[in-house]
């Protein structure tokens, strides 16, 4: 059985062993298809015929005439690359010696009878030299025009492997010949931020080859001119001929440790000393000293002694390279915290706990709010001299208000500690009792008039300020808890004392819409708090007078015209008077009836219309009529949606019916006592005489009749007002039940502030802080007399606004950018504020420069001096201190052929990039 199976076991090796041939013997290779390669090579010539690519021409370019392609992504073994065509807006090439240029020239003419061609008399130009807007490889290598290809956006990583590029590269040159370009192409090669790149172009008999190497540390050997020469001449070495070299200079000084200056004003604090300023940021003030194109013999510049000083350079260029992530700056801090607040969670109640609106210091006349009545007899404290001043300056700098306002919470206490009660007292004592900056008549908003926010300077705009200060330097979420309640019981303590609530407007008799609702509701206490107001129970009430057309007039004519009165609000005496009215009216009926028919002296008169008279030929007295209730937007709001969402059901039909009979019964209220009043001022009137003066409309002109009569709505026995006239009795407005419950409706307005979270409080005073700081900025832009772009930016701020809706939770990208824009102005003023320190407010222009381009050229003499004792101070010596970088760039020139090699030197690094000419056989 051994042996059979032993047996079995060879010839299934046999077997598999012959498959194994057949496959070798018929596999078959198709050398026809093409490869990755060839099909990305195929790809790129699509792309530069698409592109139109031909000639690098050496005509100008202006900046409208630039077309950038739309980059071109390719895929070669499973990895994506993107190719793109880079160009800029220029002049023609500037020669760096025009008899250099004219020996390049002349060679060519002998073959192509023209100039030399584009890429060669670039490589001689200084259009490009040291410039950092432009590309790196334009201001290496002075080319205007190329094309590059790079790893991919979103690519896992940008490295390119040094055999990776050459192979893309070969790619690239081989698309280029088959089209006959001489624009160059390069590739990258190791990190983006190495900033090496490969790159090849050949035309017209020659070739010009790019490379470039980078090391971490400067060969002693190449750390000067004189050997920098010695490498660009073995570069040359092929050459028949020795040729001379041109050098460009640039030497880089550095101000690094200088910070923005944005809070001047700031007194030094304890904090401050420790920490340093949280809003301030380091940024680098390069020097450029650049020295002229000179021939290589006349400069010396070795290991031994050096000929090249910045004192003597034709040119300095000073600019101004900012952080890519900008830090936070203190208005912006201020924004983005409050927007956090905009989506907390977290509630008053939940944060406060047990204490949450509960008045516990009532009792203690030293402390709490009773303290705070103190404040206007005698300050509790220095901090409350300082409190009450910062609030006088407010409309002036915002900036010392958050410092004054919250000096006693940064100093001498821990980070985070909690409002203590001192602290309260000052912030109310300025919001409820120094409020010399408040001015109704200028309240109105600059940049946030389209949203519905607070009147400026009022009660709510300074409670965003306060809290928005309060949450950055003071406890955060609980202290911002405790200033609100304490907020709260405030308003509640000015309706138990009727005592107007300050920063409010005192013309308004009805809360406006055009506010947000918090607004609306402080608007709603106030006027209650006017209708009682007065002691011994007197209540506010203002007159609303009604004028009348002729009868054919289709127009109402309202008169302007209000007038406050003293009411009795004793609803026990009065409702005694009516009812022994009532009594002697049962007894005898007739005679009480014919009261009115007497010359009875008028009551509750506010003045005699000027045209209109009685139908019994006496004077219509307008009379004193009582004022509705005022309403806020959430109680509209909530009766309509309270008759849609009864629906179109039967019962629903009936509830809504309800509901309009309720709202008939208050309307029929105020009409009635409306008559009364009428009856009260104008004895023996009748309803015809109150429907002229009070529905003009309903008093028409009967052709038939050729007289006026009440219209035919009127004139129906069961309209209401005939029934109303007969129940209504002479009785003054002031003789009148009122129609408003004051203390029913204050009290929902305090449930409301009492329940409202800290997100929707948050929401409704956003645009209040964003209000003041755009009046901030802008005090800031004319008092320093900024430059005219960052005043076009902040004006433009407002375009943005007209764009906001009232939901932050919807909107949120929108208040993002308008934030954005402010974080950007507040750190150029930042900037620009800095530099004036620096250098001086006798170097303004140079400032405005700087701002502007980011880069100015220095030329004249005073802002040369400036410059030279800034840079100078760094060293605490009259000289400059050693340069941080130093640049060079060497031209040369020789038949059918432009060299060019650029050198930069660190102290940790050292790049060169060469580009070299041959000629083609």
């Amino acid at each position: 059985m051994t042996s059979l199976r032993c047996a079995d076991e060879q010839s299934t090796s046999d077997k598999e062993s012959e498959f194994a041939d057949l496959y070798d013997v018929f596999e078959i290779v198709d050398y026809s298809t093409a490869t990755d390669w060839e099909r990305i090579t195929s790809e790129i010539e699509k792309t530069f015929r698409a592109w139109k690519l031909c000639r690098l021409k050496c005509t100008p370019v202006e900046a409208h005439q630039v077309c950038e392609s739309e980059p071109m992504n390719i895929t070669l073994a499973g990895r994506n690359y993107r190719i793109s065509l880079k160009t800029i807006a220029r002049t023609q090439p500037r020669a760096i010696s025009t008899e250099l240029l004219r020996h390049l020239d002349s060679s060519f003419h002998v073959l192509i009878e023209g100039d030399a061609p584009g890429v060669l008399r670039w490589a001689l130009s200084t259009n490009f030299d040291f410039d950092s807007k432009v590309h790196v490889i334009q201001s290496r290598i002075g080319i205007p025009e190329f094309v590059v290809l790079e790893p991919a956006q979103g690519d896992i990583s940008d490295k390119i492997s040094v055999s990776e590029s050459k192979m893309l590269l070969s790619a690239l040159v081989t698309a280029a010949t088959a089209l006959g370009m001489d624009v160059p192409v390069f590739t990258q090669v190791f990190e983006a931020k190495v900033k090496q790149y490969f790159g090849h172009c050949a035309g017209l008999g020659w070739t010009t080859t790019y490379d470039g190497a980078q090391l971490p540390y400067v060969p002693k050997s190449y750390a000067h001119i004189q050997g920098l020469l010695t490498l660009f001449h073995s570069k040359l070495a092929h050459l028949p001929v020795s040729i001379k070299a041109y050098v460009s200079v640039k030497f880089t000084y550095s101000f690094r440790n200088w910070m923005l200056d944005w809070a001047r004003s700031q007194h030094e604090t304890a904090e401050s000393k420790v920490n340093g300023n949280l809003y301030h940021d380091r940024l680098i003030l390069p020097l450029g000293a650049l020295g002229e194109s000179l021939e290589e013999d006349v400069l010396l510049d070795d290991n031994v002694h050096t000929e090249l000083t910045p004192y003597t350079a034709p040119s300095w260029w000073l600019s101004v390279e900012r952080r890519a992530s900008t830090p936070l700056c203190k208005l912006e801090k201020m924004l983005r915290n409050f927007m956090e607040l905009c989506h907390t969670t977290e509630t008053f109640r939940e944060l406060l706990g047990s204490n949450a609106y509960i008045d516990t210091e009532e009792e203690n006349p030293a402390l709490g709010r009773n303290a705070l009545r103190m404040l206007t007899k005698q300050p509790a404290s220095a901090f409350s001299e300082d409190i009450v001043q910062a609030g006088r300056n407010l409309r002036v700098k915002f900036d010392s208000v958050v410092q004054q306002t919250v000096r006693h919470v940064r100093t001498g206490r821990e980070n985070g500690q909690l409002l203590s009660n001192q602290d309260i007292d000052d912030i109310l004592g300025h919001m409820f009792i120094h409020v010399d900056d408040w001015d109704q008549d200028n309240s109105e908003n600059l940049l946030m008039d389209p949203c519905k926010t607070a009147p400026k300077r009022g009660l709510l705009y300074c409670l965003a300020i306060y809290l928005a200060c309060v949450d950055i330097y003071s406890g955060g979420l609980v202290s911002v808890a405790t200033l609100w309640n304490e907020f709260v019981m405030e308003i509640r303590w000015h309706w138990e004392k009727l005592k107007p609530i300050p920063r409010l407007s005192t013309s308004q008799t009805e809360p406006n819409f055009n506010s947000c609702l918090l607004q609306q509701k402080l608007e709603l206490i106030n006027c209650c708090i006017y209708r009682k107001q007065n002691s011994d129970g007197e209540n506010v009430i203002q007159s609303s007078t009604k004028n009348t057309s002729s009868s054919t007039d289709d127009t109402d004519d309202t008169d302007d015209d209000d007038e406050f009165f003293i009411c009795p609000e004793n609803e026990q005496g009065m409702m005694e008077r009516l009812e022994r009215m009532k009594q002697q009216a049962s007894l005898n009926p007739d005679s009480y009836a014919m009261r009115e028919d007497k010359n009875i002296e008028p009551m509750g008169v506010h003045k005699v219309h000027s045209s209109l008279k009685l139908l019994n030929g006496e004077v219509l007295r307008i009379p004193l009529l009582q004022q509705p209730g005022p309403l806020t937007e959430d109680m509209l709001s909530r009766h309509l949606s309270e008759m849609i969402n009864l629906g179109d059901s039967v019962e629903g039909t009936a509830m809504r019916a309800e509901i309009y009979v309720c709202w008939n019964n208050k309307a029929s209220l105020s009409l009635r006592s409306d008559m009364e009043a009428f009856k009260a001022a104008n004895p023996g009137c009748e309803l015809a005489d109150f429907i002229r003066w009070h529905s003009p409309k309903d008093w028409v002109f009967n052709e038939s009749i050729g007289e006026s009569e009440l219209s035919q709505r009127m004139r129906h026995p069961d309209n209401l007002w005939q029934s109303l006239w007969k129940e209504a009795r002479p009785v003054a407005a002031s003789q009148q039940r009122t129609l408003f419950d004051a203390t029913a409706e204050v009290g929902r307005a305090l449930n409301y502030m009492e329940e409202l979270k800290m997100a929707d409080l948050a929401r409704q005073l956003f645009p209040c802080l964003l209000e003041e700081i755009y009046t901030r900025l802008k005090d800031e832009l004319h008092a320093e007399e900024c430059p005219k772009c960052l005043i076009t930016e902040h004006c433009s701020m407002k375009h943005l606004s007209s764009h906001l809706g009232e939901d932050i939770g919807q909107d949120h990208d929108r208040y993002e950018e308008i934030i954005e824009r402010f974080a950007h102005l507040e750190h150029e003023m930042a900037v620009y504020s800095s530099l004036i320190h620096l250098l001086g407010p006798k170097q303004k222009e140079l400032c405005d420069h700087l701002i502007v381009d980011s880069t100015c050229l220095v030329l004249q003499e005073q802002h040369r001096k400036a410059v030279l004792d800034l840079f100078s101070s760094s060293t605490n010596e009259s000289h400059l201190p050693k340069p941080e970088r130093r640049e060079y760039i060497f031209r040369a020139a020789f038949e059918q052929g432009a060299h060019r090699m650029y050198a930069s030197l660190r102290e940790d690094s050292f790049d060169i990039t060469g580009a070299f000419s041959t000629a083609q056989y």
